[in-house]
């Protein structure tokens, strides 16, 4: 979390956004500059989207077997009700 509050505060401090607004290109010393901060950028977004990924992978695992525990419990309490059922006749 410090390595992009960081990030944060180093954009604000040494890039001018007048460029974004006023219309006209960046210099090239500019976006040499923007690309190093941008690709840190891509990499920690990369690296929190598959920690998010696997963290629904692993809920959709644990639910998965959850949901299949309440299903066998549940047919094998009606299949024992219906044997019991059929022998009492």
């Amino acid at each position: 979390m410090a390595a992009l509050n960081s990030i944060v505060v180093f954009i604000a401090n040494n890039l001018s956004y007048d460029n974004f607004f006023s219309g006209t290109k960046p210099s090239y010393a500019q976006i040499a500059e923007w690309r190093k901060i941008l690709h840190r950028l891509s990499f920690f977004l990369r690296s929190v989207d598959y920690l998010i990924l696997e963290m629904l992978r692993r809920l959709v695992i644990t639910a998965t077997k959850h949901l299949l525990k309440f299903v066998e419990g549940s047919f094998h309490a009606g299949f024992e009700e219906d044997v019991s059922y059929i022998n009492a006749l």
